[in-house]
């Protein structure tokens, strides 16, 4: 608990440094013009994971919770996101393992993107760069032989640029929306620990690189309440090394990871 109550403290410490004052975030008369809005997100998330080494694929599905808060001051963007999904069954090459196996997920993202607006006819059209970091920590645990258990914890931390186009009519009650982005592993940052019961105990560390593609379409409701509809592809590569040396021939293992997700949210404007 410390550690996530850790992490969501740095990234809120993130929002300080995007030269707003402290109360902007609670305050819409401090910034006239901005829109604050709290959104409540359910989505049904799959999981791929393959191995570099092994002719093995590990798939999990699993229903995830979400809670986002957008600040929007003119072309500026802010986004927090927390996330939050556990998978109970797991699929090997097709067949379903028995026993207590399961996936858990937990990400914290932020994201700041400017945006360079163009009007057309009754639509807006913008086009945005920024950047995005995120702490991703994947948990999974599978039953290895009669009484054990291999639970293996993956930490990513990373950062990288973002590239956003976003359109909307003149009234602001429809949206859609694309976002770009190409994440790195802070060197260091991201580890990947293992705990077999009763065999052995490790921890290395992850060198990793994420794309990730996201299809937005907001619909408002009324003047304070709309609707939200997500399609997110994100795919991870990644290796595993003894030492903080990063070089990809020093790497002892590695695999890819693949996210698939359709998410509906429900937002309010604060």
């Amino acid at each position: 608990m410390k550690g996530r109550l850790k992490r969501l403290w740095v990234f809120l410490l993130l929002s300080s440094f995007a030269g707003y004052p402290s109360e902007a975030a609670f305050c819409r008369d401090r910034l006239s013009g901005s829109d604050q809005n709290l959104a409540a997100c359910v989505s049904y998330l799959t999981l791929r994971k393959d191995f570099v080494y092994l002719p093995v694929t590990w798939k999990s599905s699993m229903v995830t919770a979400a809670v986002v808060y957008k600040l929007r001051y003119g072309r500026f963007r802010h986004s927090f996101q927390i996330t939050y999904g556990q998978g109970n069954h797991i699929r090997v090459n097709g067949r379903s393992r028995p026993g207590d196996d399961y996936f858990l997920l937990w990400d914290l993202s932020y994201d700041f993107v400017w945006y360079k607006a163009r009007s057309e006819g009754r639509q807006k059209l913008s086009w945005g760069l920024g950047f995005s970091v995120q702490s991703l920590q994947l948990r999974q645990k599978v039953r290895v032989s009669s009484g054990k258990q291999n639970e293996h914890r993956d930490e990513f931390w990373g950062v990288g640029p973002v590239f956003g186009v976003i359109r909307e009519s003149s009234e602001r009650k429809l949206s859609a929306g694309l976002h770009v982005s190409l994440l790195a592993g802070l060197p260091g940052a991201s580890k990947s620990i293992i705990k077999s019961e009763g065999l052995y105990s490790d921890e290395s560390y992850l060198h990793w690189l994420k794309m990730k593609c996201t299809l937005e379409l907001v619909y408002g409701l009324s003047q304070t309440c709309g609707i939200e509809f997500r399609l997110t592809r994100e795919t991870y590569v990644y290796g595993r090394c003894q030492g903080a040396d990063f070089r990809l021939h020093r790497s002892f293992s590695g695999g890819t990871l693949l996210f698939n997700s359709c998410r509906l949210g429900l937002r309010y404007d604060i």
